[in-house]
């Protein structure tokens, strides 16, 4: 099955989707090919920074040690004024070179290749995040995802963390 997630990094519900994925993919380790493309919205002042540092750990084939540990501890750097200190602690223990990093990130191409990737999730019909595409079919979220992919693999199951409603 091929998959392609465009995702933010400071997007909430693309942590929970990653939760999905990896419970999918402990299950079924062999039976997908996961391509993450980048989507920063403008509404997370973080999102663009967070997929550059993610790009950079691309070139050092260290993508997924790095995607991991954003999301893992999003809600320990989402909400912070600067994130640049935190990204470098978390490519340090990814085990990135941090001078390759340094130099990966002054690198104007890096955005671009995060931008155009972006501009690309738009002229597919990309609107918000996380949405996946499951052999060329849009699955937008979290849930829908589990639910397609159940319908995929009927013994998979997810169970979603309670959410106490807030709302005003």
């Amino acid at each position: 099955m091929w998959v392609v997630e465009y995702m933010d990094y400071q997007c909430p519900s693309c942590a929970l989707s990653s939760k999905v994925l990896d419970a999918y993919l402990k299950k079924y380790p062999s039976s997908l090919y996961l391509q993450v493309r980048f989507h920063p919205l403008t509404q997370h002042p973080h999102g663009l920074e967070s997929a550059i540092y993610s790009e950079c750990a691309t070139r050092q084939n260290k993508f997924w040690a790095f995607h991991r540990l954003l999301f893992e501890n999003q809600n320990e750097w989402k909400d912070l004024p600067d994130v640049t200190e935190k990204l470098h602690g978390y490519a340090r223990l990814a085990g990135l070179n941090l001078k390759k990093l340094d130099v990966c990130i002054a690198n104007p191409h890096t955005k671009e290749k995060v931008l155009e990737e972006n501009a690309d999730s738009l002229t597919v019909g990309v609107a918000s995040t996380p949405t996946f595409f499951i052999n060329g079919k849009m699955i937008v979220g979290p849930k829908p995802l589990a639910e397609e992919l159940k319908l995929i693999s009927p013994d998979f199951t997810f169970d979603f963390p309670k959410v106490e409603n807030n709302a005003h």
